[in-house]
């Protein structure tokens, strides 16, 4: 992993870049593989506005994204993802904003079990800070998901919701939000609620999160995929060089239309350990255990991972 940040007075000039390589045992299982994640972004302040964009890169393994997904995961697929992001937030007063922003993905399987698609939404928002403690936003959206390949279901749709954060104290915030999301096309017209609560805590020594949420997201079955999921991470500092930390949830999801291959339940949870040797150095081990239910089998699925990070801050 490599990074390189760049500041002035208005501006920000962010590059990020990690690779991967894996050496499998039995080829006939996994074949050998490198993964890449690389992306940049860029910030500039101006008197009343800020404009912001951000652009990535990645390939992975599906056996590390369709976990919670597609669930397919047993293959040796590989994933590709490119995104481009913007964003322009012009303030209206000292405590009201409107931001417009924009954003595309496009997604490569190299499987045939998957369907390619390229998904991009259209957003304009409006926040006001009512008091030092709250700010709610209400914010309109358009999306198009387009898979390829015949057995997908392309899909317009809109959105609409409101939001807000509650600061109780210095160490207690809670974001909320919730709305509708609205299919106007040649499948259905129908109206389907999102929904999300998150709470963090922090304390000198402890780091609490933990989120609820359901929406409706874009799949590589080539399908729109609601979701339901709960997730939570907690960080322990019991000493000054060794903290102790636990990244979980639960994920459910179906199909926004019938077919497809089906239903999935997910579990995740990750354990680790993090060890700041030096100034410069830090290193950690994690521990990932995995199960997945997926309709048309039998019983669960699971997988069991470790790893070993070792990082270096220039």
């Amino acid at each position: 992993t490599f990074g390189v940040i760049v500041e002035s007075a208005r501006s920000r000039l962010e590059a990020r870049s990690s690779a991967s390589f894996l050496k499998s045992s039995d080829q006939t299982v996994e074949v050998d593989r490198i993964d890449y994640d690389f992306g940049f972004s860029g910030e500039y302040q101006m008197e009343t506005a800020v404009w912001s964009m951000d652009l990535a890169s990645s390939k992975q393994s599906v056996r590390d994204t369709e976990f919670d997904d597609t669930g397919r995961f047993a293959s040796d697929a590989q994933r590709r993802r490119h995104s481009a992001d913007v964003a322009w937030q012009q303030e209206l007063s000292e405590l009201t904003s409107v931001t417009l922003s924009g954003d595309y993905q496009k997604v490569i399987y190299s499987g045939n079990n998957f369907s390619d698609f390229w998904d991009g939404s259209v957003r304009l928002g409006l926040d006001r800070q009512f008091s030092e403690r709250l700010t709610i936003g209400i914010s309109t959206a358009a999306e198009r998901f387009r898979p390829e390949g015949p057995m997908g279901f392309p899909r317009d749709f809109y959105r609409a919701g409101i939001s807000g954060i509650y600061v109780f104290s210095d160490r207690t915030v809670v974001e909320f939000g919730a709305g509708a999301v609205y299919f106007d096309d040649n499948i259905d017209s129908s109206v389907s609620a999102s929904a999300s609560v998150g709470l963090t805590h922090q304390t000198e020594f402890v780091t609490f999160f933990i989120n609820g949420s359901r929406d409706i997201a874009p799949s590589g079955d080539g399908v729109l995929r609601r979701s339901t999921s709960v997730s939570g991470s907690f960080t322990y500092q019991f000493a000054e060089t060794l903290d102790l930390g636990l990244n979980s949830s639960f994920r459910t999801s179906s199909f926004s239309v019938s077919g497809g291959f089906g239903d999935t339940d997910a579990i995740d949870a990750s354990p680790r350990l993090g060890w700041q040797v030096t100034r410069n150095i830090k290193m950690q081990i994690t521990y990932r255990w995995r199960r997945l239910k997926r309709s048309g089998l039998q019983g669960w699925i699971s997988s069991n991972s470790a790893f070993l990070e070792i990082g270096y801050n220039f």
